[in-house]
């Protein structure tokens, strides 16, 4: 089956995967972190027994799902070309995402998704017994100027308070501006800040735009955090995000805004 929809997200996995199959036996992961939620949209969101109701082995893909970590609630991230409905949700783990996918003829493929790592489920013979199938990354990733990590993100919404968090590119012009006045609307509004850079950028044009651009080096981190980059904030530089209260709020903002505007925007959710 093709994974494009799904490796489109995951650029920032590109590289070789070296794939192992099993049935039956279910991944549970152990570390169990409750973290933020996903950005809002005015598509459709489903409880599980909606995502699957009268879909082919409902009962054992239910039963995957929960073993899974899955919260209960999926959102509707796009209708492939082949029909197919792909859904995404979070799970109680830190870095640890579901992706469902629901074809017109019922049957749903699921696929758990870590930064270094890709399972996918199939429900296909007449038992339903889960067949698996493992991707893991072997790329070895270099972060020149740090990164930040799911770990990070864990650490930062613990701390409490209000923030924001932008992201950046040194091949988007706009992103760039952007960045001086998010920094500035953070300082007026006495919030915190945490920026990061599109972690597939140019090794060029990150040295280039620390030279010439003058942007300091603490903003050069590169975001690696799978909670962030599933939220769709690889879309279009810049992306903001906002959190409050220990949780990222549902809401992601693409593309530059001008000082103005994005003051009353950042207040506003805020609640300021």
């Amino acid at each position: 089956m093709t994974l494009r929809i799904l490796f489109v997200c995951f650029a920032f996995l590109a590289g070789t995967f070296s794939a192992s199959s099993a049935k039956a036996k279910i991944p549970i992961m152990k570390q169990k972190i409750v973290y933020g939620r996903k950005p809002s949209s005015p598509l459709e969101i489903l409880k599980t027994d909606e995502l699957l109701a009268a879909a082919r082995c409902s009962t054992d893909v239910a039963h995957v799902l929960d073993h899974w970590g899955a919260i209960g609630k999926w959102k509707l991230s796009n209708v492939d070309m082949d029909g197919a409905h792909v859904y995404r949700g979070r799970t109680s783990w830190s870095g640890v995402w579901i992706e469902a996918r629901r074809y017109a003829n019922d049957e749903v493929t699921a696929f758990r998704i870590t930064n270094n790592s890709l399972t996918t489920a199939t429900w296909r013979n007449a038992n339903c017994t889960p067949s698996l199938r493992v991707d893991t990354s072997t790329q070895k990733k270099n972060f020149a100027y740090g990164r930040f990590s799911d770990h990070d993100l864990d650490t930062l919404l613990k701390q409490g308070g209000k923030g924001m968090i932008y992201i950046w590119s040194p091949h988007m012009n706009l992103s760039m501006i952007g960045l001086k006045e998010a920094v500035a609307i953070a300082k007026e509004l006495k919030i915190h800040i945490e920026v990061m850079v599109d972690g597939s950028a140019d090794p060029r044009a990150l040295k280039d735009a620390l030279q010439s651009q003058h942007i300091d080096a603490r903003y050069f981190q590169a975001v690696d955090s799978l909670d962030i980059l599933m939220r769709h904030t690889t879309l279009h530089y810049p992306s903001l995000l906002l959190f409050k209260d220990g949780e990222v709020l549902d809401f992601m903002l693409p593309g530059y805004e001008a000082k103005a505007p994005l003051m009353e925007i950042v207040s506003s959710r805020l609640g300021m």
